[in-house]
């Protein structure tokens, strides 16, 4: 059991200077990664000293990232990711000099490039083709237009060879009605996303990705950061909007309403001649297009969904090893494109966010195969992060949200606490930034700090909790509720018992009557949707008591749904929102955002 420690969670991994010097524990993002982690599992926590009267009320149980209760649920370092080499190559595309060049060895065959065209947000069209000779060829750019594909054909018209490629599109800024547009001091504001990382999974699962931030950027970690919804949409919108807002499909009326309406502060930063960015790389699962119909127009200057969605529908993608795109693991090719995105030389600041989904959400383990090319995405910033060009915010949405190790003490705060990381170059506002990141703060806070960034004429309405990082103090004595933190969310909590069941026996009948009296009104809460099964409990897994709240796991039948509720006493009116999800769940078969995690799709 961890011992209570009231500064952040990840502290221990570093002294008031936030880096990794002391004594024998320098360490270099160069060291091979299993040296890093072997390192880091024997790091002792460091004295956190300060003075009683700065010690933040939030009081967090502080665990270890290679804590011996959730180790087994992890083999690091994780193992490599091999994509099979299955096909010829044909064609590259350089995206610096915007040319395309077809290989000698495509001689003997006739090949030609198509632009791959957005028909809404969820299809395309592949048109436009020409037919091209072996050599370089120059791209034209076009508004829109982020991907072409190559295909080759050998005499007897048989295809030999198909492959999708980025390419940038042309960016006209958007004119402005007013003079208080990007001026030369403007920042680049630099979003960097990647699903289901918990502030210790950063330290755990990315090594070298979190020692680059903290010893090469100076990037200062969040250590209380709170999630404020359950899953990736309500958390991605409160970043992005700064309020709380329900999924579409949650509501009869708006289910086929369209983002485009929507405050997304990427359009505030586009108003004032920003150049936009946003990529995804699970489309799928994408944050505005499950169970929605995403954009009618592209959001953002550079939107990858078209390319994604095409590499989706590629034959190649059907033979290539998972996670792979042909040679390719399917990250490199977002991360390869963004590192050209900041390179770029241009005359406009540029807002970007890119957000990896499919490598972390899907399988938690194997992130770490993304450490070394996310560093390299963070070496290609670097130097505009350290002259101030560039502000850099590093973050998650929420921790691991299913598998067993939600069912630990550890992975139920985990999944709480976020990883959040800045890096800014200005010293009055890292000052700031170090003093807050001890205290309370919660995604409501990403989006005041991005409100910030804007020129003053382009900046949308505050949010009703939010707080500037950069300029405003963080309240000592801040609650969850005071962030926008609902009491299920809270990890402000100290550790008190825990007890665990085994699968084929219940407890006493107290809590035997409470687990029934929650399945029950998971059942009422299905009570219209005819396709989900009517469900019975199963057992209890554990109960543990958190800050003086009880945290019961149940598992129900059919389908072995998992489910984790959180209450104050077992006498308590059920609320939904104390309800969560912990195992995964497949395809849904009601449209309900919310309904859709307790429904077992009848057979």
């Amino acid at each position: 059991m961890g011992e209570l420690f009231t500064s952040p969670t990840t502290l221990f991994l570093y002294k008031d200077d936030q880096t990794l010097s002391q004594g024998n524990f320098q360490l270099a993002a160069e060291e091979d990664q299993a040296t890093i982690l072997e390192v880091l599992s024997r790091h002792p926590l460091l004295e956190w000293t300060r003075n009683a009267s700065e010690e933040p009320s939030c009081r967090i149980p502080l665990y270890s990232a290679f804590n011996e209760e959730i180790m087994p649920y992890f083999k690091l370092p994780p193992r490599e990711l091999r994509c099979k080499d299955r096909e010829i190559h044909l064609s590259r595309v350089s995206l610096e000099e915007n040319e395309l060049e077809i290989a000698e060895s495509a001689r003997v065959y006739s090949c030609i490039v198509e632009d791959a065209t957005r028909e809404g947000d969820d299809a395309i069209k592949f048109e436009n083709a020409r037919r091209v000779e072996v050599g370089l060829h120059p791209l034209r750019k076009r508004r829109g237009l982020q991907a072409i594909r190559v295909s080759c054909e050998n005499f007897l018209g048989l295809p030999v060879y198909s492959h999708i490629h980025l390419v940038q599109p042309e960016f006209v800024p958007r004119s402005r009605g007013d003079s208080d547009g990007p001026s030369a001091a403007s920042k680049n504001v630099f979003m960097f996303g990647v699903d289901s990382i918990s502030s210790l999974a950063a330290v755990r699962l990315l090594p070298r990705t979190y020692l680059y931030l903290v010893n090469n950027l100076s990037a200062i970690v969040l250590g209380s950061h709170h999630k404020v919804g359950d899953n990736t949409f309500p958390n991605l919108i409160t970043i992005l909007t700064g309020e709380k807002r329900t999924h579409p499909a949650s509501s009869e009326h708006e289910k086929d309403q369209f983002f485009d309406s929507w405050p997304l502060i990427w359009r505030n930063f586009s108003d004032a001649g920003y150049e936009t960015f946003y990529g995804e790389d699970f489309p799928a699962y994408a944050t505005f297009n499950f169970l929605a119909k995403g954009f009618k127009e592209s959001p953002t200057d550079h939107y990858l969904r078209p390319f994604w969605l095409a590499i989706q529908e590629s034959k190649v993608l059907r033979s290539s090893s998972n996670l792979c795109y042909g040679a390719t693991p399917k990250h490199e090719l977002q991360l390869d494109y963004l590192k050209e995105f900041i390179r770029k030389k241009r005359e406009n600041p540029y807002f970007a966010f890119s957000f990896l989904v499919e490598i972390s959400h899907e399988y938690q383990e194997l992130v770490g195969v993304a450490d070394d090319s996310i560093v390299e995405v963070l070496e290609a910033v670097r130097a505009q992060v350290v002259s101030g060009e560039t502000a850099l915010i590093f973050l998650s949405d929420h921790g691991h949200r299913f598998d067993a190790i939600r069912q630990t003490r550890q992975g139920h705060l985990e999944e709480r606490l976020p990883f959040v990381a800045i890096a800014i170059a200005d010293a009055a506002q890292k000052s700031m930034l170090r003093d807050n990141s001890r205290m309370l703060t919660s995604h409501y806070d990403l989006f005041e700090t991005l409100r910030s960034f804007l020129p003053k004429s382009h900046r949308p309405a505050p949010s009703s909790v939010g707080i500037d990082l950069l300029s405003q103090n963080v309240p000592r004595n801040r609650t969850c509720a005071e962030a926008g933190v609902i009491d299920s969310y809270c990890a402000c909590a100290e550790e008190d018992s825990s007890t665990s069941f085994s699968s084929n026996g219940y407890p006493d009948p107290e809590i035997q009557r409470f687990a029934n009296r929650t399945v029950d009104f998971i059942n009422f809460l299905l009570r219209e949707e005819p396709k989900c099964s009517r469900l019975a409990l199963r057992s209890v897994v554990s109960v543990f008591s958190i800050g003086g709240e009880e945290v019961f796991t149940l598992k129900t039948s059919p389908g072995s749904a998992v489910f984790e509720v959180r209450v104050k006493s077992l006498t308590d009116d059920l609320r939904e929102d104390q309800l969560s999800r912990i195992n995964r769940y497949g395809t849904p078969c009601i449209p309900s955002e919310i309904l859709r995690k307790y429904c077992v799709c009848e057979k």
